[in-house]
C-alpha cells in the first residue's frame, strides 16, 4: 500500500514536574458524565501517585544508558572508505546485556560501547532482530545499573515522557515531551511497526536510547523521527517497550526471533485504504463509511485483508481479499498493530480460531499458523 507520509523518515543515529490534586481539581470543575473524560480521569489517577521529578528522573536513567560507536567498510566504484557512526543503547541488566536499534549495528565491522562512566568496551553481539529494528549486545563489566522496562501499554496519550541518548554524539543528553499517539504505523519499512509517537526532541545519535516515562521506567526505545529537514521537527517514534522484552529473551536464548506467520496483509480502515480500494480494485468508495457499507461491515472493528499469499495458512483457512478479520484466537482485534502482534507471538504450528466479516456475514475458520519466514535487511 501506498506510504502514509510524503517526508523524510530518519532512522536517529549519526553516518520536578508534579501533577497533584491541583489537577485533579481542575477536571472536576469540567463537565461530568462525558465518557471520554471520565476515562482520562481514570487515567490520570492510576499514574499520578508515583511520579518522580525531572531531575530525579533524569538522574536514574543516566545510570543506564550507552553511547555506541560504530564502523562500517562503504564501497563506491572504486573506492573503498570507513565510515564511523553513533547511536545509543541501554543497559537491561547487570550481567551486561544493552539494547539498542538493530539499524545501529547493521553492517558493523567494529562495535565499541561507551557505559555512563567513560570506560569503552567492545561487546559481543548476542543477536539482532530486523523485523523489530531491535538488536542485543554483551559487555564484561561490573557494577552496572539497569533500566527497568516499564508496561508500555499502560502509557497515556499526554503523559509526560523523556528521551535519553547521545545525539550527534553528545553524551547522556535528556530532553522531554509528551505521548503524542501510540499504535503509530504506516512511517517506517519494519515489518512491526505500531509505535510511541513523542515530541520529545531527537536526533540523529539517539537511536537505541531510552523513552522514559515519571516514574523511571523505559516504555519505549528511541528509533526514528519524521523529519522534512533531517533534524529534530517534533514527531519522534519509539519502540513499545512490551515487544522489546520478548525479543530481548529470545535473542538472549538462541540469537534470533521465531514468530508465528499467517501469509496475509492487513490494513486499518481509514483514508488510506479507500485510496488504495480505488486504485487497486474495482470497487469505488467515497469514504471509510462508503466503504463499511458497500462492503456492509456494519460498525465492526477490525483488520482488512488487502492481500493473501497464496499456498499460506491464511490461504488455506479460506481468507480473501476484502475480509474483516474482527477476532483472532478468542480475542477481538482492536487494530492492524494489535493482530500482527498477536500473530507474531503465536507458536509456528498452533491451531486458531479466526472470525472474519464477509458480506455481512460473520464467518469462522480454522488456521494453522506457520514460522515466519526470517526478516532480512
Amino acid at each position: 500500500m501506498p506510504a502514509t507520509f510524503r517526508v523524510t523518515l530518519v532512522l536517529v543515529f549519526v553516518a520536578g514536574l508534579g501533577l497533584g490534586a491541583s489537577l485533579f481539581k481542575i477536571f472536576a470543575q469540567q463537565r461530568p458524565g462525558d465518557a471520554a473524560r471520565e476515562q482520562a480521569f481514570a487515567d490520570l489517577a492510576k499514574i499520578e501517585g508515583s511520579l518522580k521529578s525531572f531531575p530525579a528522573v533524569a538522574a536514574l536513567a543516566s545510570e543506564s544508558v550507552v553511547s555506541i560507536k560504530t564502523e562500517r567498510t562503504v564501497e563506491g566504484g572504486f573506492l573503498r572508505r570507513r565510515e564511523d557512526a553513533r547511536g545509543s543503547g541501554f543497559i537491561v541488566d547487570e550481567s551486561g546485556y544493552i539494547v539498542t536499534n538493530d539499524h545501529v549495528i547493521a553492517d558493523a565491522t567494529r562495535i565499541r560501547v561507551v557505559l555512563p562512566g567513560g570506560e569503552e568496551l567492545e561487546p559481543k553481539l548476542v543477536g539482532s532482530d530486523p523485523a523489530t529494528d531491535l538488536a542485543l549486545l554483551k559487555v564484561e563489566a561490573a557494577g552496572l545499573r539497569p533500566a527497568k522496562l516499564g508496561d508500555s501499554d499502560a502509557v497515556v496519550v499526554g503523559e509526560w515522557v523523556m528521551a535519553v541518548g547521545s545525539p550527534y554524539g553528545l553524551s547522556n543528553t535528556v530532553t522531554a515531551g509528551i505521548v503524542s499517539a501510540k499504535g503509530r504505523s504506516g512511517v517506517s519499512q519494519i515489518a512491526y511497526e505500531g509505535y510511541i509517537q513523542t515530541d520529545a526532541a531527537v536526533n540523529p545519535g539517539n537511536s537505541g536510547g531510552p523513552l522514559v516515562n515519571l516514574r523511571g521506567e523505559v516504555i519505549g526505545i528511541t528509533s526514528a523521527i519524521l523529519s522534512k529537514s533531517g533534524g529534530y521537527d517534533g514527531i519522534s517514534f519509539a519502540i513499545p517497550a512490551n515487544r522489546a522484552k520478548d525479543v530481548i529473551e529470545q535473542l538472549k536464548k538462541s540469537g534470533a526471533v521465531v514468530r508465528g506467520y499467517v501469509g496475509a496483509k492487513f490494513a486499518d480502515l481509514n483514508d488510506e485504504l479507500v485510496r488504495w480500494v480505488n486504485e487497486a480494485t474495482t470497487v469505488r468508495v467515497a469514504d471509510v463509511a462508503d466503504l463499511r457499507k458497500k462492503l456492509r461491515y456494519g460498525d465492526a472493528s477490525g483488520a482488512f485483508v488487502y492481500e493473501v499469499i497464496e499456498g499460506g495458512p491464511a490461504h488455506r483457512a479460506g481468507l480473501r481479499l476484502g475480509d474483516l478479520v474482527t477476532e483472532f484466537s478468542g480475542a477481538a482485534v482492536a487494530s492492524v498493530p494489535d493482530l500482527k502482534e498477536r500473530i507474531a507471538r503465536t507458536a509456528p504450528g498452533e491451531d486458531v480460531e479466526v472470525k472474519f466479516l464477509r458480506g455481512g456475514a460473520m464467518l469462522s475458520a480454522t488456521l494453522r499458523v506457520a514460522r515466519r519466514p526470517t526478516v532480512s535487511r
